[in-house]
C-alpha cells in the first residue's frame, strides 16, 4: 500500500468574492517515486468551486483555497470536465502500449475506464479536447504519424483518422495544440517532420478538420527574425475565438489568423521582464473575449509570468508569480469568478546536485493577476553530525540553515560531503514568508 505525507503551504486571501493564494504541495516520495519530478499537469475546477490536479502521482481533489481533501490513484497527462459534470482523464504507458483513459465524478469514483490499443504500433495521446456536442477528441501519435479520434463519454469511438502528417518518433515531445472553432471545426498546430510527402523536420503547421475528420485546410506561415531572415513559424500553443478564427503564440509574440488560417495581426507582450528564449506555456481565451497568456521570466531558474491582453493583443497588465526556488507553468486556468489558477512545479536544486525537491505549485490569482504573497517549502536533510534545511537556491549556490547551531552555510554546486555522510530525506517542514 502506497502512503503519503503531505504539508499544505498557503496564504489566502479574500477580496469581494475573489479567493487569492500561493500555493506549494509537497509529498514524501516512496522508494519507487525517488528521481520522478513530482509536478503539477493539469488541473479543472470543480462544481464546488474547488480543484481536482493531475500531478505526476496521483490525482488531488483540493477544496477552494487547496485544503487537500482526497488523493487518488489515477495518472495521466490530461483532465477535462465534461457537460454532465464529470471528469475526463487521458494519458499514456510508461511504453507506449495503449493510452490509458477514465471518466470519473467529482468525488473520485469511477464511471469507466478505457484502453485504447494499437494493432501494430505503439501510440500516444498528445492533446485532448472536450467538444461542444458532447464528444472527446483525441489527438496523438501512431506509427509516426498524426492520429485523430472521436468518441462519446461512453468510451466508444465515433471516428478515427491517419492524416499523412509524421510528426517524429514516440520519444519526442511531439507538441500538437487543439481547440475548437466556433463553426464545430477544429484547429491543430504543431511540428511535423514532413507533410504529405515534403520532408523538413521541425516544420510548424496548423490545420483546420470538420467535425468527421475531414481536412478542411493546411497551412504553413513564415516569420521575420530581428536579422530580416524568413523562418518558418511553428506556433507553440493556440486558442479558438469567438469570431471563427484563432490566437497563436511563438515566444512573446501573439498571432492572431481568421477562420480561414489567414493572418489578421501580430503583437509582442509588453512588461516581460526576460525577453531571452521565453517560452510560451499556455494561452486561453477569456470570458470578456480576451486573452490570457503564462510562460517563464526566463529559460532557466525561472518564476512564472502572466500576461493579461485584450482581443486586439493590448496588454492590460503582467505579473510574475514564484518563491525561493524555481517555478515553472505548466497550466493556466480561468476560475468561476473571473480570477486565474496556474499549476506547476517548483524546485530547489536540481538533479546534477544532490538536493533535489520537486513540489507541486498552486497560484490562484483575482481577475487583476493579484496572487497574495510566497510561501515556500523547506526540506530538511538529515546528515551525519546535524540536520539541515535548504531555504533555497540562487544557481549555483544553495541556502543551507544547520539546525542545530542554527546558522547559515552556503555550498557552492553542494555534493556528497565526506565529513557528513550521505543525506537522507526525512520530512518536510513549512516556513511562512508572509510574516
Amino acid at each position: 500500500m502506497r502512503s503519503y505525507f503531505f504539508l499544505l503551504l498557503f496564504i489566502s486571501t479574500v477580496s469581494v468574492s475573489q479567493v487569492r493564494f500561493q500555493k506549494t504541495i509537497a509529498r514524501e516520495k516512496t522508494e519507487s517515486q525517488k528521481g520522478y519530478t513530482d509536478w503539477a499537469k493539469c488541473i479543472s475546477q470543480t462544481e464546488d468551486n474547488g480543484y481536482l490536479v493531475l500531478s505526476t502521482f496521483g490525482l488531488l481533489k483540493l477544496d477552494s483555497i487547496a485544503n487537500l481533501q482526497w488523493i487518488k490513484n489515477y495518472t495521466g497527462s490530461f483532465i477535462k470536465k465534461t457537460p454532465e459534470k464529470k471528469y475526463l482523464i487521458a494519458g499514456n504507458t510508461l511504453g507506449f502500449d495503449y493510452i490509458n483513459m477514465a471518466l470519473i465524478k467529482e468525488d473520485g469514483r469511477a464511471v469507466w475506464k478505457n484502453e485504447y490499443v494499437a494493432s501494430s504500433s505503439r501510440i500516444k495521446v498528445v492533446s485532448l479536447k472536450v467538444t461542444e456536442d458532447n464528444y472527446y477528441l483525441v489527438v496523438g501519435w501512431l506509427g509516426g504519424y498524426m492520429f485523430i479520434f472521436k468518441a462519446n463519454f461512453e468510451g466508444y469511438i465515433a471516428w478515427s483518422k491517419v492524416l499523412n502528417i509524421r510528426i517524429g518518433d514516440v520519444e519526442s515531445k511531439n507538441e500538437l495544440q487543439i481547440d475548437e472553432a466556433t463553426d464545430g471545426s477544429f484547429f491543430i498546430a504543431g511540428k511535423a517532420f514532413s507533410i504529405r510527402g515534403f520532408t523538413n523536420r521541425n516544420l510548424g503547421f496548423v490545420i483546420n478538420i470538420g467535425k468527421y475528420g475531414w481536412m478542411n485546410w493546411l497551412k504553413t506561415y513564415e516569420f521575420e527574425t530581428e536579422t530580416g531572415k524568413r523562418e518558418n513559424l511553428s506556433l507553440e500553443f493556440i486558442t479558438a475565438t469567438k469570431d471563427g478564427g484563432f490566437i497563436g503564440t511563438k515566444g512573446i509574440t501573439l498571432y492572431k489568423f481568421n477562420k480561414k488560417g489567414n493572418n489578421e495581426w501580430v503583437r509582442h507582450a509588453k512588461f516581460v521582464p526576460h525577453t531571452r528564449q521565453i517560452k510560451q506555456f499556455d494561452i486561453i481565451e477569456t470570458l470578456d473575449d480576451g486573452i490570457a497568456a503564462m510562460s517563464r521570466t526566463r529559460e532557466y531558474y525561472s518564476d512564472i509570468y502572466m500576461v493579461r491582453l485584450d482581443q486586439d493583443g493590448n496588454t492590460y497588465w503582467a505579473r510574475t508569480f514564484g518563491g525561493g526556488g524555481i517555478e515553472y507553468g505548466n497550466f493556466l486556468l480561468e476560475t468561476n469568478d473571473k480570477g486565474f489558477i496556474i499549476a506547476g512545479i517548483t524546485k530547489v536544486g536540481d538533479k546534477h546536485s544532490d538536493i533535489d525537491i520537486s513540489s507541486i505549485y498552486l497560484s490562484k490569482t483575482d481577475e487583476n493577476g493579484n496572487a497574495g504573497c510566497t510561501q515556500t517549502v523547506m526540506k530538511r536533510f538529515a546528515y551525519k553530525d546535524a540536520d539541515y534545511k535548504v531555504i533555497g537556491r540562487e544557481f549555483p549556490r544553495s541556502f543551507i540553515i544547520n539546525l542545530e547551531l542554527n546558522q547559515y552555510t552556503i555550498i557552492d554546486r553542494p555534493k556528497k560531503d565526506p565529513k557528513f555522510g550521505k543525506r537522507k530525506d526525512v520530512i518536510v517542514e513549512i516556513i511562512d514568508l508572509c510574516n
